[in-house]
């Protein structure tokens, strides 16, 4: 059995303390599996060697918490001071600074020690703490301008929302919206109304599995917290992207699928033209913030357009720069769009408040330690719950190429 260096008080890397409270289990596992094996009780010399095992076990917990939480309040002076100079007078509140600080150190020994808590997508008893929650969903959005423009709803369970309909049928006639008119003295009012009806959002399940290699979380200068966070953010905000401008049968609607389509007069070229009829048929109005969005290539091709002269159409001086507006309205740029292909529909253009997401704002984490063994990894499994209905059709269109 391995023999603890008791000369050690404080190790220089946390790396090293791991690996000895890793070696100190494995000792306490072969000295248990050995009384186990022979039913018997420990001999007073193993009783004695267990102990020491787990005080040293002890011990080297107290000094990992005492690193992570010297790193978590270095990095809460960092960040205060960074605020402080972005605001100047502004006070902070020490408590929340406190609470973040722990939550950092709490997670810190989650991954690095095994600390693991048992979690079930869907259920909320036992999840990371919620500042760290608040800082993937932060950095979700950073990171996805779609996600910046679409309206968010934070709700636990299903969220029905009213929609007004101008007109509708009701069996064979068509019923239109309300409105005013000039009418005589006495003379009866004909009924013109419009309805309610509702949109449901349930919650969809969104499951995302991160490899982390053990070298690098037992390095004592790497930043585990920040990449946890970032890597966990960058696979959300992906695949919310994905389905907010996509959606997926039976699942998320996305703001391509609107109703309001303009085709193409040929299936491999926008025209000038075709995107002035693709903006012109939303109506607008002053509440409205409407934008492009589509591919890198399919803004290059519009870039390229020109006129008789061959000169460029979005702007006659190039040496000014494009910018990234087309029409007076700001171009977002997503590789989740469709290219230009017969049939596909390759722009949107609107107020993608039209379509909301329904999110909690939880991001639940597990720490998969002896899945992964084999690749000297561990998995850090994330889940959260949303759903994304098309609530006004009128705010949105889309641009679809001849089929």
């Amino acid at each position: 059995m391995a023999k603890r260096n008791e000369e050690n008080t404080t190790p220089a890397e946390s790396k090293d303390l791991i690996e000895q409270r890793e070696e100190c289990i494995e000792d306490m596992e072969e000295l248990l599996g050995t009384v186990k094996e022979e039913a018997r009780p420990f001999t007073d010399e193993e009783q004695t060697e267990f102990d020491e095992l787990k005080a040293e076990v002890e011990r080297i917990d107290g000094l990992l918490d005492a690193e992570e939480e010297t790193r978590a309040l270095a990095r809460r002076n960092r960040r205060t001071e960074t605020r402080r100079q972005q605001k100047p007078g502004a006070k902070d509140d020490p408590r929340k600074e406190e609470t973040r600080a722990q939550d950092e150190q709490q997670f810190l020994s989650l991954v690095r020690r095994g600390e693991t808590r048992a979690l079930t997508a869907g259920d909320n008893g036992a999840i990371i703490p919620q500042s760290i929650a608040d800082r993937i969903i932060e950095r979700v959005y950073e990171i996805s301008p779609v996600l910046q423009l679409v309206d968010i709803q934070y709700f636990r369970g299903d969220l029905v929302v009213p929609v007004w309909l101008d007109s509708y049928e009701d069996g064979e006639e068509v019923v239109q919206r309300l409105n005013a008119k000039y009418v005589d003295e006495l003379e009866k009012l004909e009924e013109s109304v419009g309805k309610f009806t509702s949109i449901k959002l349930t919650n969809h399940i969104v499951g995302l599995l991160a490899l982390l290699s053990r070298s690098v979380i037992n390095r004592a200068d790497f930043d585990l917290l920040n990449y946890v966070v970032n890597k966990v953010a960058e696979e959300i905000a992906k695949f919310l992207e994905h389905e907010l401008l996509l959606g997926t049968a039976g699942k998320m609607q996305g703001i391509f699928e609107a109703t309001n389509v303009t085709t193409t007069a040929a299936n491999n070229k926008i025209t000038s033209d075709e995107l002035i009829d693709l903006q012109m048929s939303i109506i607008r109005t002053p509440d409205m913030t409407p934008c492009w969005i589509m591919n890198r290539a399919t803004f290059k091709e519009i870039r390229k357009l020109k006129d008789a002269n061959g000169q460029y159409l979005f702007n006659k001086d190039i040496t000014t720069g494009f910018g990234w507006e087309i029409l007076g309205d700001h171009v977002y740029l997503s590789e989740n769009a469709p290219a230009i292909k017969a049939g596909a529909k390759v722009i949107f253009y609107g107020d993608p408040k039209g379509i909301i997401l329904k999110m909690t704002k939880t991001v639940e984490i597990e720490v998969l330690r002896e899945k992964y063994a084999d690749r000297y990894a561990y998995g850090i499994v994330a889940y959260l719950e949303g759903d994304a209905k098309i609530v006004d059709q009128q705010k949105l269109a889309v641009l679809k190429m001849k089929a």
